[in-house]
């Protein structure tokens, strides 16, 4: 269930970065996810 919530914020982070024009952060700080988590989230959208 973990994996499902993270893939969907993942989804959500590059659905903003692409039609908000917003950089990772930028999207991530809209949703709210926790800078402790966000790391995470970086290093998959680099992949």
């Amino acid at each position: 269930m973990q994996q499902g919530i993270a893939q969907e914020k993942f989804n959500s982070i590059k659905t903003l970065m692409k039609t908000m024009n917003w950089n990772p952060l930028q999207a991530m700080n809209a949703l709210m996810i926790p800078e402790e988590e966000q790391q995470k989230y970086v290093q998959l959208l680099k992949q």
